[in-house]
C-alpha cells in the first residue's frame, strides 16, 4: 500500500514542470562573462579544432601518409595545455600570466607547425587560425 503525504499550504511547494501560460519554454539564464572570458572561449575553441586536427592526422597517418606526423605530435602537446589554459583563466588563477606565456609558445609551435600543411588541409589551416586567436588572446592576459 503507498503512503500518501500531505503537505500544509505552509510548506514549500515543487516547482512546476508546466511550461508558462505563454506556451513558450523559459529562456535560460545568459552565463556569467568573468574577466578571462575570452581567453575561455580561445581555449574552448583551440581544443575542439585541435581533436578534429588530431583525428585528421591520425586517420591520415593510418592509411600511410606520414606526412602530417610532426603536426600530429604538436597538436598533442598543445591539447592538454589549452584546456589547463582554459580552466585556469576560468577560475582567474594567481598563475594566469605565467600560464599564458607557456600556452602562447606552445600555440605558436603549433600554429608554425599547421602553416605547413593549411594550403592542402582545411583542418590544418583551422587549427592554425585558432592557435593565432589563442596566442593573441594569451598576449592581451600578458600585457605583450
Amino acid at each position: 500500500m503507498l503512503g500518501i503525504a500531505f503537505t500544509s499550504n505552509s510548506e514549500a511547494q515543487a516547482p512546476s514542470l508546466k511550461a508558462p501560460a505563454s506556451g513558450k519554454a523559459p529562456r535560460k539564464k545568459a552565463a556569467a562573462r568573468g574577466p578571462n572570458q575570452s581567453l575561455v572561449d580561445a581555449a574552448k575553441r583551440c581544443g575542439r579544432v585541435g581533436d578534429i586536427c588530431l583525428k585528421h592526422c591520425i586517420r591520415l597517418t593510418r592509411a600511410g601518409d606520414t606526412s602530417l606526423a610532426d603536426c600530429m605530435l604538436a597538436v598533442q602537446a598543445m591539447l592538454p595545455v589549452c584546456s589547463t589554459m582554459g580552466q585556469l583563466a576560468g577560475q582567474d588563477a594567481k598563475r594566469l600570466k605565467n600560464m599564458a606565456r607557456l600556452c602562447a609558445d606552445v600555440c605558436a609551435d603549433r600554429e608554425d607547425e599547421c602553416r605547413k600543411h593549411e594550403f592542402h588541409h582545411r583542418e590544418c589551416k583551422n587549427c592554425a587560425e585558432a592557435c593565432a586567436a589563442m596566442i593573441k588572446e594569451c598576449k592581451a592576459v600578458i600585457g605583450a
